[in-house]
């Protein structure tokens, strides 16, 4: 069996050092695979907005296709299809402390107090037209990175759905 490491021991997932399997949930139980869509339809999605969530965040730009590459003891994986940044959000309740520690430990910058989490499900991201792939920014350690990907189009019609199931949390 492989090492597990995590960056910090109370996080609520751990890396596999050779697979780079990411297992979370209750006992590390469930898990998930680099460059694979999230088949958890209960895993939550976030993402971090300065002010209010505008549906222009979720348009496709230029730079939301850069590949992403994990390298794990079997080789490389990579994953090139176009898509929104955003993030697992594990944490069971939320408050300011929530976007503190993920401006610090996620994005690597200081907070905003302007800043704003907002979260969908898998499931409801699934049911708007959309997918989650669990992308992890391993040169930076953002492990909990993830490429919300159209299934189909990404006409403005797609774009509102996905724009309408993330929630304001705090």
């Amino acid at each position: 069996m492989s090492e597990r490491i995590s960056l910090n021991p109370t996080l609520p997932y751990k890396i596999d050092t050779l697979s780079f399997e990411m297992r979370y949930g209750d006992g590390f139980q469930r898990s998930l695979l680099p460059c694979q869509p999230i088949l958890d339809q209960n895993v939550k999605i976030g993402v971090l907005e300065n002010g209010q969530l505008k549906l222009r965040r979720f348009a496709i730009q230029r730079g939301d296709a850069d590949l992403i590459t994990v390298t794990t003891s079997t080789g490389v994986v990579t994953y090139d299809r176009p898509g929104k940044s955003a993030f697992i959000f594990f944490e069971n309740s939320v408050d300011k402390s929530s976007i503190n520690n993920l401006s610090k430990h996620v994005f690597q910058k200081e907070s905003d107090r302007r800043d704003h989490i907002h979260l969908a499900t898998v499931e409801s991201i699934n049911n708007s037209g959309w997918g989650v792939v669990w992308t992890p920014l391993q040169k930076v350690n953002n492990f909990l990175h993830v490429r919300i990907v159209p299934k189909n189009s990404t006409d403005e019609s797609n774009v509102e759905n996905l724009f309408k199931v993330f929630n304001k949390i705090i």
